[in-house]
């Protein structure tokens, strides 16, 4: 009520400046005190800097119940809006994201990465047994796809609800869809223009809440994992702390554990080829199109963002200088009549795409084929089909196999400055010139290979610079290697 003070400055019983009653308080707290009060209380009014008190419920009153009538009776109403939130929070770091599936038939059995995000049901809270709603439906969605079994069972990671903090997100979500339902309806409800403005105003607060109170609801990762074979499929949770999308978020936080591979190294394949094995039991070759399978579907293996990973990973391997001790070579068939690899291709630039129906050959295979191919062709014999010379022939034979060999040269030296811009010259010139002179059909032949690399900087190296390079140099074995100042 109006006190006698207000009402000698002029307001009337209805519109009273509280301000004037509370006097000593700084003009800032009191208007964020108001503000807060406005927000709850259900005779409250304000326009701008004016606050009064009237005999009609304000608007935050109509939305208060209406709000309580969508988290009672409009369960659906919560779900397209909240489904709707969660689409535009992700982006495209991510093969492909399913928002809120209702089972695994929703959910596609693909090759490449996905980010499954659950619904509100599947909600995580820790328990003794690990054994979460949201962990007991990352299962089901991992191990079938409706009536059928999931093949690439290594191709789907989970986005999970917080059970303490849903229920924050859930009033959010129903205040603003209140404030939107009371706007949408202004003229019904025949709202004043304070009003109006009052209303915008508490949606925009209402959907800022739901934005950010959304990233904090769903903070759970679960990323299937499997140690070896033998081991039973974990479903173990991982608190997301990030900023971002949520798919940005998920993605970050996989990569950094190691539960997902952007780039693979040629040398990393070779061990997954050998640790399981991946090789058939003959162990020679497996082709490219059954490893993108056996990477999405086994989660002992390194998962992949997506097959293209593996492409680049193999071309990488076989254009290696080491590939006959560190990786593989490529062969584009196998001919069983003749048990040879056709287009057989080791320590050379190949390109893999989608589709490609090539091998991947052990190195050990493929370099005894290489030398078997490469192995001079046998002497020729006589008219009679015999390789039997008589006594005078063997002696001409001999003298002229003794003065040919005395006048092949015996020692090659060559030096080569290469452009440090273009590493690939490194390969070409063992392609093209080393491998010549270590052919395993020759024997005796031995071959010492240095690279000298000498670099000046007027400014001076980096710290940075000084030990990656002093790292790697260590890693590669470097007889030796130092940085000198002037």
């Amino acid at each position: 009520a109006p006190t006698t003070q207000a009402a000698n400055r002029g307001v009337d019983d209805r519109h009273v400046r509280l301000g004037a009653v509370m006097p000593g308080e700084p003009p800032a707290k009191i208007t964020d005190a108001l503000r807060r009060l406005t927000q709850s209380a259900t005779y409250l009014y304000n326009d701008q800097a004016r606050y009064w008190f009237d005999t009609q419920p304000t608007v935050t009153k109509l939305v208060a119940d209406r709000s309580l009538r969508l988290q009672r009776d409009q369960p659906d109403e919560i779900y397209r809006e909240l489904r709707a939130r969660l689409v535009s929070s992700t982006g495209n770091d991510f093969a492909g994201v399913h928002h809120l599936p209702d089972g695994g038939a929703d959910i596609p059995d693909l090759l490449a990465t996905r980010l499954v995000i659950l619904r509100p049901e599947d909600v995580y809270l820790r328990t003794p047994d690990d054994d979460s709603p949201a962990q007991r439906r990352a299962r089901e969605l991992v191990e079938s796809r409706g009536t059928a079994p999931r093949t690439y069972r290594n191709a789907l990671v989970f986005l999970a609800p917080d059970q303490a903090r849903f229920d924050d997100l859930k009033v959010a979500i129903c205040d603003y869809l209140a404030w939107v339902e009371v706007l949408n309806e202004q003229e019904t409800l025949n709202l004043t223009p304070s009003q109006v403005r009052q209303a915008q105003s508490q949606r925009d607060t209402a959907t800022h809440r739901v934005e950010v109170q959304l990233p904090e609801t769903y903070c759970w990762l679960i990323a299937p994992t499997q140690v070896s074979p033998k081991d039973p499929l974990a479903f173990s949770a991982q608190k997301l702390s990030t900023s971002g999308t949520l798919d940005a978020r998920v993605k970050r936080k996989l990569v950094g554990d190691g539960l997902l591979a952007p780039v693979l190294g040629a040398t990393t394949l070779r061990q997954e080829l050998d640790r399981v094995p991946l090789w058939p039991p003959d162990g020679s070759s497996v082709p490219i199109a059954k490893l993108v399978e056996y990477f999405a579907s086994y989660p002992y293996l390194t998962r992949l963002s997506d097959s293209t990973v593996l492409y680049r990973a193999i071309e990488s391997g076989v254009s290696q200088l080491m590939w006959q001790v560190d990786t593989f070579a490529y062969a584009e068939a196998y001919d069983a009549s003749t048990d040879r690899y056709l287009g057989l291709l080791g320590g050379a630039s190949i390109t893999i795409n989608d589709g490609d129906r090539g091998l991947v050959v052990r190195a050990e295979v493929a370099a005894a084929q290489l030398s078997r191919e490469s192995a001079p062709a046998p002497a020729p014999t006589d008219a009679t089909g015999s390789a039997e010379l008589s006594f005078g022939a063997q002696a001409t034979a001999t003298m002229e196999s003794s003065s040919l060999e005395s006048s092949r040269p015996h020692r090659y030296h060559a030096t080569v400055h290469l452009d440090p811009h273009r590493a690939s010259d490194v390969t070409r010139i063992y392609q093209e010139v080393i491998a010549h002179l270590v052919n395993t059909s020759m024997h005796g032949v031995n071959a010492k290979v240095t690279l000298e690399i000498e670099a000046s900087s007027a400014d001076g190296f980096p710290e940075g610079v000084v030990r990656v390079v002093g790292e790697n140099g260590a890693t590669l074995r470097f007889a030796q290697q130092s940085f000198e100042e002037n």
